[in-house]
């Protein structure tokens, strides 16, 4: 029972850090501030992104994500396609900054950067050795049950 109240405290600093965050990024995103250099701060060179033996690559929602490596950690490359459109590119920045300001909160997967090898933009995340959530509750409970709430602790 100890636990389960560490636990819930713990929980509750993340919630309270991750919706000052937001409020950020609902500010930023209401300005409109200019973002034009935000891509460039978290490229990653592509070249740096490696392939694992075995290779390991699992059905993301939208798109495929592929496990790699990145500076000698395991890393997911989930590619998002070709960005030729401005409409496009400034939809991207403004996911860029909304995943660098969340950077901070423990309970959700890290972003690392982005790649871009010839205007196909991958994105780089932390690698989830059991996967996503909603798989991992699945394993579990034989479902994911998502309508789980934080109140419920």
């Amino acid at each position: 029972m100890v636990e389960l109240r560490v636990f819930r405290k713990e929980l509750q600093n993340g919630l309270d850090t991750l919706g000052g965050q937001l409020v950020g990024i609902r500010q930023m995103i209401a300005t409109n501030r200019p973002m034009d250099d935000i891509l460039a701060m978290v490229e990653i060179d592509y070249r740096q992104v490696v392939s694992i033996t075995p290779s390991e690559t699992r059905k993301g929602r939208t798109f495929p994500v592929h496990k790699r490596s990145w500076l000698a950690q395991e890393v997911a490359e989930k590619p998002l396609g070709f960005f030729g459109s401005q409409d496009m590119l400034d939809m991207l920045k403004k996911e860029v900054a909304i995943l660098k300001k969340l950077d901070r909160c423990n309970y959700i997967t890290k972003f690392m950067g982005i790649t871009n090898r010839n205007n196909q933009i991958s994105i780089i995340m932390e690698w989830l050795p059991n996967g996503d959530l909603a798989s991992t509750l699945a394993k579990v409970n034989g479902r994911a049950d998502t309508s789980f709430k934080v109140s419920q602790l």
